[in-house]
């Protein structure tokens, strides 16, 4: 958006725990308000997180938001729903949990619901993530998210996939795989980064996007657009 004031204040506090399997509990609030040039409000929340961890790497985290939403002009979610101008509820709930990630297998799951433009949205998702040794590290993630509105209902599927090789501490290779159902579109990310000499980088990345037919994967697979972009770096200390 453009033209528009924000403000977002936000408070909270984290308590340690030395005699105890907890490592530490945090609780806060934050507020948001958008407005634009008029001071028209166009968006209000009031938001509180709280999150639990064990000295064990275990980690759960709750959440919540409040707030109305201002909604100028219709819109189609996704290009398929249409959404009314108006004002609309904007509360939700979430959930999160996460085993500890410095194991050579690590799991996590987020789950949440709330209204949205007079509707419901519920979304859950998942990832893994597995480092078999100090040079490999494969991850995996899934998102879903279903929309019950008025003028109907649509589920959007994310997927992703990456592996990170690291050959040395100076110089690795990430490369990441994401489709979702939506765009139809097949989506590859690739990072590679080399330290030759203390203090000098160099990054090259590459980026393409496809397009894939769901009744028909493995059979029409359509390139739509590829990038590449190289950075030379030298930090200079004096």
């Amino acid at each position: 958006r453009r033209n528009i004031r924000n403000y977002n204040p936000s408070l909270g506090r984290t308590w340690r725990f030395k005699d105890s399997k907890i490592d530490g509990v945090n609780f806060g609030m934050w507020y948001s308000l958008l407005t634009n040039r008029a001071s028209t409000t166009l968006s209000q929340r009031l938001g509180w997180w709280s999150g639990i961890e064990m000295k064990s790497g275990y980690r759960a985290d709750l959440g919540g938001i409040f707030g109305k939403e201002l909604i100028e002009n219709p819109f189609n979610l996704a290009g398929r729903i249409l959404v009314p101008a108006g004002t609309y509820d904007a509360n939700n709930i979430s959930l999160g949990l996460n085993t500890p990630g410095n194991r050579k297998l690590a799991l996590g799951f987020n789950l949440s619901r709330g209204d949205v433009y007079d509707g419901t949205r519920d979304q859950m998702g998942g990832r893994i993530t597995w480092q078999p040794n100090q040079y490999f590290e494969f991850g995996s993630s899934y998102q879903y998210s279903k929309f019950d509105l008025p003028n109907g209902r649509l589920g959007i599927h994310i997927a992703s996939a990456n592996l990170v090789t690291n050959f040395s501490a100076t110089m690795s290779l990430d490369n990441q795989i994401q489709y979702d159902n939506i765009s139809e579109q097949f989506s590859l990310f690739s990072r590679f980064r080399w330290e030759p000499t203390p203090y000098r980088e160099i990054f090259v990345s590459l980026g393409h996007n496809a397009i894939i037919d769901p009744n028909r994967i493995g059979q029409n697979f359509r390139s739509s657009g590829t990038s590449v972009s190289i950075r030379l770096g030298q930090t200079f200390r004096l």
